[in-house]
This record gives structure tokens, C-alpha cells and sequence, in this order.
């Protein structure tokens, strides 16, 4: 009886964060500001994110699965320092502006904590993706506390930085 307890006291503390974007937008381009030491990432709108990421004490990489340029990021704060997340355009049958974020995640109700440790705000009109047991019968809904750990999941970010699709269909490489 005691071995679960220690089991999942052990599990809790795991995730890493949680990192809630203050930035959000599609790097157009990069440019080093000071030479190997500050990167910058100008984004659509013509704002900017400098940091220092080859420095891991003052810049944490949290998540990074496209080429830089076209990718959603991702950028904000914490008290050991900066943080950055560059998301990949999705593939396939996704929405043309999905940036995605492979894997396991929890329902907080406005919010989504990955086990990655990004907080990423649900759109309005969030998807979860949930399908019924039983065709015509009770349809799951989102609710705090559920677990979306599909195998091959993908969370669709916008843009804003707001998840608007949770989908549990086949993986899909970048």
C-alpha cells in the first residue's frame, strides 16, 4: 500500500515550469545581436525576442521541433530566467494554423499543462478531441484534471498562443 503513494508523491513534481507565454508569434527571422551571445527572433508583426541561448543559466530551451524560421514562439519568464518553445507548423489534416506540441498534457480548465511543462490558454472554441464510448451514447467532456495522454497526440496552438485543437489521430512528423 505504501509503494503507490511514493509512486505518485514521485510523479507530481516532475513536470517541469510551468512556462505561460507572455510572447507569442512566427519568427520571420533571426539575426545575432551580439556575435554568439544574443540571438534575436524578429516576429510577424515586426516585434522581437533577444536571448542569450547558449547560455542554459539564463535561457531554458523548453521545447523546439522545427527549423527556427515559419515556427510559432513561443517566449516568456520565470525566476531562473528566460524561457523559450519554437513549435512546428502542423501537417496533415490539422488546421492550416496549427503549431504543434507533441505529447502528454492535463486539463485545468481555462488551461493546458503539458508534461512538458508549457501552461497554454485554451481558445474559446478549444476542441478536446473527446469521442463517446459508445456511438450515440454519453459524449466525455473536458473537464479540470482530465488526462489527454493518447499515444501520437498533437495539441494545435494558434498563433495567439492559444490551444485550439486537441488531436489523437496518428502522430504527424515535421
Amino acid at each position: 500500500m505504501l509503494l503507490p503513494l511514493l509512486v505518485l508523491g514521485g510523479c507530481g513534481g516532475s513536470v517541469p515550469g510551468p512556462y505561460e507565454p507572455e510572447v507569442a508569434g512566427v519568427v520571420v527571422s533571426t539575426e545575432w545581436v551580439e556575435l554568439n551571445v544574443v540571438s534575436r527572433y524578429v516576429l510577424e508583426d515586426g516585434t522581437f525576442v533577444d536571448a542569450r541561448i547558449l547560455d542554459k543559466a539564463e535561457t531554458t530551451i523548453v521545447y523546439q521541433a522545427g527549423q527556427t524560421i515559419g515556427d510559432l514562439l513561443l517566449a516568456g519568464s520565470t525566476t531562473d530566467g528566460r524561457w523559450l518553445a519554437f513549435l512546428a507548423p502542423a501537417n496533415g489534416s490539422l488546421p492550416s494554423d496549427c503549431y504543434a506540441v507533441h505529447g502528454y498534457a492535463t486539463d485545468e480548465g481555462d488551461w493546458i499543462q503539458t508534461d512538458i511543462g508549457l501552461r497554454l490558454r485554451k481558445a474559446p472554441d478549444f476542441d478536446p478531441g473527446l469521442l463517446p464510448a459508445v456511438p450515440g451514447g454519453y459524449t466525455p467532456t473536458s473537464h479540470p484534471g482530465l488526462r489527454y495522454d493518447a499515444v501520437g497526440q498533437t495539441l494545435c496552438v494558434n498563433g495567439d498562443g492559444l490551444v485550439t485543437v486537441r488531436d489523437w489521430g496518428t502522430f504527424r512528423a515535421n
